[in-house]
């Protein structure tokens, strides 16, 4: 088997009637809303859950790793700059949250 079987395989698979010995189940614990959410958009584009899933599977094989970035996102220039400054030692310093809040309507 060449390394595009895990690509082609199910659907080979799926043509010659052998499905059912080459599939196995996967369970993954998912926030709920998230679930649902992903169902809707997977819906919209005329998939199911375990469509996706499988195509998500496929694609990891073929690009041999994650098929999509994963990072954290970039901060902004004004969160760069307030990091800037708190290291720096240029914060507001307030004894009470109270204080905080009439300080900042000044």
């Amino acid at each position: 088997m060449g390394p595009h079987w895990a690509y082609y395989g199910p659907f080979l698979a799926q043509e010659t009637g052998m499905l059912s010995a080459t599939t196995s189940t996967v369970k993954a614990q998912v926030d709920t809303a998230l679930k649902m959410q992903a169902e809707e958009t997977l819906k919209a584009l005329g998939l199911d859950m375990t469509s996706a899933f499988r195509m998500f599977l496929s694609q990891v094989v073929l690009k041999g790793g994650i098929p999509f970035e994963v990072s954290l996102p970039a901060p902004n220039r004004a969160t760069l700059a307030a990091i800037s400054d708190s290291y720096a030692g240029r914060v507001h310093k307030a004894d009470s949250v109270d204080e905080l809040f009439s300080s900042l309507d000044d």
